[in-house]
């Protein structure tokens, strides 16, 4: 059993994880600095279900694992766990796919919400002003708000 003490910096740090927070303005927690809180980051971040089901940007995922493998090697007494390394490995040696497609997911109180986004946001040397809910994902979107028994929802974003 995980202990408290450490449970909410894991939860802080997975809902930051999920919706792609930017990495450097995140503040670590010493309280991560045990081999039962690795274990847990990486089963809520990289192993969640969410982002097995629906992947994060993997240069995210990989940039995420360097991050806690620099602050828990800050920590002299702390020996860095197989799983870390094993989850960075696994992300390295992967080929990447050529899905340009990747989530990001938000954490609500009784749900998650995650949106799909394409890196084809740049199309022909320009970036797009703005993002809008395409006409195929008003179907998608009335089966969220009415849909309660079933916890995959996604909405798909594309640019103009």
């Amino acid at each position: 059993m995980y202990h408290d003490d450490f449970r909410k910096p894991v939860d802080e740090l997975t809902r930051k994880f999920l919706c792609g927070f930017p990495i450097k303005t995140i503040t670590w927690d010493e309280r991560l600095n045990n081999s039962d809180a690795q274990r847990l980051l990486v089963n809520s971040t990289i192993n969640h279900l969410r982002n097995i089901a629906f992947p994060i940007k993997r240069s995210y995922q990989k940039a995420f694992l360097k991050w806690v493998i620099n602050n828990l090697e800050r920590n002299t007494e702390t020996e860095i766990q197989d799983c870390v390394y094993n989850a960075l490995c696994n992300l390295v040696s992967e080929a990447d796919a050529d899905n340009v497609n990747y989530h990001k997911h938000y954490l609500t109180e009784c749900s998650v919400v995650s949106l799909c986004e394409s890196e084809k946001i740049i199309s022909e040397g320009t970036t797009e002003e703005s993002c809008q809910v395409t006409e195929e994902a008003i179907p998608e979107q009335k089966w969220f708000v009415w849909s309660t028994d079933t916890p995959i929802r996604l909405f798909k974003v594309i640019a103009n």
